[in-house]
């Protein structure tokens, strides 16, 4: 049922406006292909584009403008509480490699960083993909998909002064688990 949980989505947002915070993840990195009129995934498996190529191929406006709702989505989110200053973000943080070169601005909520454009879609996609396991530290190979252990973390939160983060990217019993 994911066209119908991605409608649903989008009328919270509408309704509630900045109390519903939507987040782009790893199914929505797409893009619209004009050449053939149909969203393409950018990771696989993704239901996302053949299920709304389905439901909304007829109409290629749509799929278009779906394209660029999803490229609006925001990659991460600082959230001040009472209790502290929270990262929403669907995986993670970044890798090893690129920790100390991101600072997350806490007056405008943007990553700062030491390097290109390149660079910067490098992190994103780190913090799309990024999954914490128990261990003290994790070793980070190759590829989109890494882990992270409770070391990195704690220099990431450190670093850029964040009390918690609250990700999205893998189910968990009961709907919740805590990290760290």
């Amino acid at each position: 049922y994911f066209f119908e949980y991605l409608m649903l989505l989008v009328s919270f947002k509408k309704l509630l406006g900045d109390r519903c915070i939507l987040l782009k993840g790893n199914h929505e990195l797409i893009n619209y292909k004009s050449e053939t009129g149909t969203l393409e995934s950018k990771v696989y498996p993704a239901e996302t584009c053949p299920t709304l190529n389905s439901y909304c191929g007829a109409d290629k406006s749509f799929l278009s403008k779906f394209a660029n709702y999803f490229s609006k989505l925001p990659y991460y989110l600082i959230l001040r509480t009472p209790k502290g200053t929270d990262l929403l973000v669907h995986g993670g943080i970044p890798r090893d490699s690129v920790i100390e070169k991101c600072k997350i601005s806490l007056d405008t909520g943007e990553i700062r960083f030491k390097g290109d454009a390149a660079f910067l879609d490098s992190v994103l996609d780190n913090m799309i993909w990024a999954d914490p396991r128990k261990e003290s530290f994790k070793l980070q190979g190759g590829g989109s998909r890494f882990e992270f252990g409770s070391q990195q973390f704690k220099k990431f939160v450190e670093l850029n002064k964040i009390d918690r983060i609250f990700r999205s990217h893998e189910p968990v019993q009961n709907g919740v688990e805590s990290f760290y």
